[in-house]
């Protein structure tokens, strides 16, 4: 069956009735059906249905952001994320809420905000098994549960220092940033104010 540019897709899924070009592509889809996550992070153990989206996720622990923002610059870790941080230039808000109508750029972002006009009781909670403490969001505890087990899985590449949240790495790196920043300005302006040898003079002797 032909779509509106002509594209014949041939492959249709019996569950859905999605109809796809190629059988690669429907054998893909189907793990979406059944579950199937057959490519895991050997750091995290996270599993995904593609072999892309795994690649894209290991850039998260290595802290690469090939992706960056041709109007900002703001670099990102994966396309898909970049694609939701470009909207914010559009001024395309497509997620309401239904409570008090403030309207957000992604779908992850209203769910967190709907917890606001929750009562405690009703919100989510995750707890921690070894200290107790409650958390709204399940990656939240998942952040907090490194501190008990001492997993730093974020490196500097420069001094191999390790830490157990990104963001603790990206301050490093920062302050690294900075601190040569600042050493190469001294060293150019050293190098003006300094006079410099005289190589015409004839010695005398």
């Amino acid at each position: 069956m032909p779509t509106k540019n002509g594209e014949v897709r041939r492959f249709r899924c019996d569950i859905c009735q999605l109809r796809v070009k190629k059988q690669s592509h429907l054998k893909v889809h189907m793990r979406y059906h059944t579950g199937e996550k057959p490519f895991s992070c050997h750091i995290c153990q996270q599993s995904f249905t593609q072999r892309n989206n795994l690649k894209q996720h290991l850039f998260y622990h290595t802290g690469k952001k090939p992706f960056s923002c041709d109007i900002c610059k703001k670099a990102f870790s994966t396309k898909g994320s970049l694609d939701k941080h470009k909207k914010s230039h559009m001024g395309v808000k497509p997620f309401s809420c239904c409570v008090c109508q403030k309207t957000f750029t992604e779908k992850s972002s209203l769910k967190k905000h709907k917890l606001i006009h929750k009562k405690d009781s009703d919100r989510p909670k995750y707890d921690c098994l070894v200290c107790k403490k409650s958390f709204t969001q399940k990656s939240n505890l998942t952040t907090h549960k490194k501190l008990h087990t001492k997993e730093r899985q974020f490196s500097c590449d420069i001094c191999q220092k390790t830490f157990s949240q990104k963001h603790n790495l990206a301050a490093l790196r920062e302050k690294v940033s900075n601190v040569l920043s600042r050493c190469h300005t001294k060293r150019r302006t050293g190098a003006r104010g300094r006079a410099r040898p005289s190589f015409g003079m004839t010695p005398t002797f």
